[in-house]
């Protein structure tokens, strides 16, 4: 078995991959419905948007490259989606893929394994980081319909106002958000101790950039945070959700703020939250969807061990 690979896949990996899948066969059904009702031409160049896209294959136990990423996925559904209103209304869509991978070996290794699907797709690799390149790919989606997959692996790959540009995007967008939690313990821990005059460590420019990073990730000064939250995980990320992610004073239309629904992933065998999933839309439509299938995936876990009286909620404006 492979042991060491990062790429080996985990059983809370796959329940976020078969999440987006679901979801993805949902949103291409309704994009698709509301293009051939009313033609709208933006809305036949509908776009993907892979944040942190990977290498685009995973590993699971001795078989190398056996389950596909998030960027094989998309491409699969949407291609099937394709073809299928060509040949029943003779209707053609041209779905476009923008996946974002900053590491430059992982980069190549997706470059590879979306090979086969270039002549059929409008394809992109961009081997850069997130942060630099997604205003102009938000620029080019103008208003057609997009859906953001935003899986970074830790707050200081994430800009706060890199996230604003695509809850600001106009028209139609839809989010799905790994909020990771580990990074804001250890950090609301590390500027604790420098309060209180525990710390110990040596390199304090160095955890002074770290808080930095805490600070941009949530819209919030660093005693702002601690004061507010207490290092509650669940009142940090309603904070993150409120400052950030439904960034309402820049989306001036009520129509066009988005609303959250939330999933606690945990590793089942240890009983410990790992991440949230965080879906946005400004669609009560695309919210119950996404609801349901955030349920689906709860009666599937066993022996779980719940942070909260609701394992999917919903976080209102």
């Amino acid at each position: 078995m492979i042991k060491t690979d990062y790429w080996n896949i985990k059983p809370h990996t796959e329940r976020k991959l078969l999440i987006l899948q679901k979801y993805l066969h949902a949103w291409s059904d309704i994009m698709l419905s509301w293009y051939k009702k009313k033609g709208w031409e933006s809305w036949k160049t509908p776009y993907y948007i892979d944040c942190f896209s990977g290498r685009g294959m995973y590993h699971k136990g001795d078989k190398l490259d056996s389950v596909k990423g998030s960027p094989l996925i998309a491409m699969d559904i949407l291609l099937e989606k394709k073809k299928m209103y060509e040949e029943k209304y003779n209707i053609k869509i041209n779905p476009r893929f923008r996946f974002i991978e900053y590491k430059a070996k992982w980069a190549n290794e997706l470059k590879k394994f979306v090979e086969p699907y270039n002549e059929k797709l409008d394809i992109k690799v961009y081997p850069s980081d997130f942060n630099d390149v997604i205003a102009d790919i938000i620029n080019e989606t103008g208003f057609s319909p997009t859906f953001f997959f935003v899986d970074a692996g830790g707050i200081k790959e994430l800009r706060k106002e890199s996230i604003e540009k695509i809850v600001t995007k106009p028209g139609a967008r839809d989010i799905l958000l790994n909020y990771v939690v580990d990074g804001q313990k250890r950090i609301g821990g590390l500027a604790q101790s420098i309060f209180d005059g525990s710390y110990k460590g040596k390199q304090i420019e160095g955890a002074f950039k770290t808080i930095e990073r805490l600070e941009d990730f949530t819209g919030m000064s660093i005693y702002q945070f601690l004061e507010e939250t207490n290092n509650d995980i669940r009142e940090a990320l309603l904070s993150y959700v409120q400052n950030v992610l439904h960034a309402n004073n820049n989306v001036k239309r009520v129509e066009d703020r988005l609303h959250t629904v939330v999933y606690d992933m945990k590793d089942l065998k240890r009983q410990k939250l790992i991440y949230y999933l965080l879906f946005s839309s400004r669609k009560t439509v695309a919210t119950e969807i996404m609801k349901s299938i955030f349920k689906e995936s709860k009666k599937n876990e066993v022996s779980q061990l719940s942070m909260f009286e609701s394992d999917v909620w919903e976080i209102k404006h």
